[in-house]
């Protein structure tokens, strides 16, 4: 036996610029996940000196109403944003399903001919009679051959022309338009919100500081909905684009178990026989089924979609609230209920070396302190914090655990 020897150094094979190529994407990814989680908590501990750090001395009488009116206004404006979306979904999935039904009914009108050639003789067929009896005794499978492929195959045809246009495009700028829509109804808000509680004596710069976080808390959440959303459609349709060849291998079960029944003399012509007439019999339902099935788990995507943009929109409406809160009158009592917690939570975040480059959390407890805002000033505080909605229980010892 004589050996060749095909590559004479491993960098020939491209296998470790491969492996080069895999360990550098993961370490991205990973960067990109401790960017956004560090983001996020810079926000977060911002968010709460925002919240905590209000002396409650320029609050005023009728914030509260002001802020509703405001938010009942925010509420219905998003409605119409999010159903653009939905509809642009609607949009895009519909043009997937044309396409869809054109690679069915090519595929149907394909099938037969397919089915012919690899039954043809080997001189111009694929197939030799044995592998021909072995693939159709293994469900269509067998080795290098894929009879469910080779039929799903025009369905793929037609896909590809349409898949890439949808995911990779119209329903990215979507998103993106999604986001740019939200932010725009967002700073509508604020803008409102800041001049009418400017003539009620609120303060000015208080209220522009309030949006300013505001804003920037909603653009790193919106940033990460649209991130994540795209991450759940791009694995997701991948899976959704593979369901072709299984359901027409399920369609096929009961010709391919007839075919495996077959043996001895004669069987190659009863396989033969069972092949041809279980695909015209199958030809049109099972490619026009998985077309069905490929659009309904389409509708669950969307469904799924739209369904994190509203809770994250409920979100923002309840950031919104909690962001001008502090300019209500008699608010600093709600806000000492969790004045333990909030200390206990920025030294962890201090001890284990983080820091805001908006807010040192080692100035949390700092501001706190010179504002004269300590807990056990307010016998009540537990109660308000009852009455606002919150649990007393949810300690910062069980947070930082």
């Amino acid at each position: 036996m004589f050996f060749v020897q095909v590559f004479s150094k491993p960098e020939e094979t491209q296998i470790p610029m491969l492996r080069d190529y895999v360990i550098e994407m993961t370490g991205i990814r990973q960067r990109q996940h401790n960017e956004r989680l560090s983001q996020s908590l810079r926000i977060f501990v911002s968010d709460i000196l925002l919240y905590a750090s209000h002396d409650g001395k320029t609050g005023a009488k009728g914030t509260k109403s002001v802020v509703d009116n405001e938010l009942q206004k925010l509420e219905k404006a998003l409605e119409p944003i999010v159903g653009k979306l939905s509809a642009d979904m609607d949009a895009t999935f519909g043009s997937v399903r044309q396409k869809m039904e054109e690679g069915a009914s090519n595929a149907a009108s394909e099938a037969s001919n397919t089915c012919a050639r690899w039954s043809a003789p080997v001189v111009s067929g694929d197939l030799h009679p044995n592998t021909y009896l072995a693939t159709t005794r293994k469900k269509g499978v067998h080795g290098e051959f894929d009879f469910n492929e080779d039929l799903a195959e025009p369905m793929y045809r037609s896909m590809t022309t349409v898949w890439d246009w949808a995911f990779s495009g119209m329903l990215w700028q979507a998103l993106d338009t999604l986001k740019t829509d939200l932010m725009t109804e967002l700073s509508k808000i604020t803008s409102s919100l800041g001049s009418q509680l400017s003539q009620m004596g609120v303060d000015s710069l208080r209220c522009a500081e309030v949006a300013t976080q505001l804003l920037t808390s909603a653009n790193h959440k919106l940033l990460e909905m649209v991130s994540k959303r795209k991450d759940l459609v791009t694995r997701k349709q991948r899976i959704i684009s593979r369901i072709v060849t299984p359901n027409i291998q399920n369609s096929l079960f009961v010709t391919y178990y007839m075919c495996a029944s077959e043996s001895g003399p004669g069987s190659f012509e009863q396989c033969k026989t069972h092949m041809s007439k279980g695909i015209e019999r199958e030809r049109h339902s099972m490619f026009n089924k998985a077309t069905e099935n490929i659009m309904q788990e389409l509708l669950a995507l969307q469904q799924e979609v739209i369904a994190h943009v509203k809770d994250v929109c409920d979100v923002l409406l309840q950031d919104i609230r909690a962001a001008y809160e502090p300019l209500y009158a008699h608010s600093i009592q709600i806000r000492a209920a969790f004045l333990n917690c909030i200390s206990k939570i920025a030294k962890r975040l201090e001890e284990i070396g983080f820091e805001s480059h908006d807010y040192p959390v080692s100035k949390i407890a700092k501001r706190l302190e010179e504002i004269g805002f300590e807990s056990h000033d307010y016998p009540n505080a537990d109660e308000g914090l009852a009455l606002h909605g919150n649990n007393p229980d949810n300690s910062a010892d069980m947070i930082l655990e």
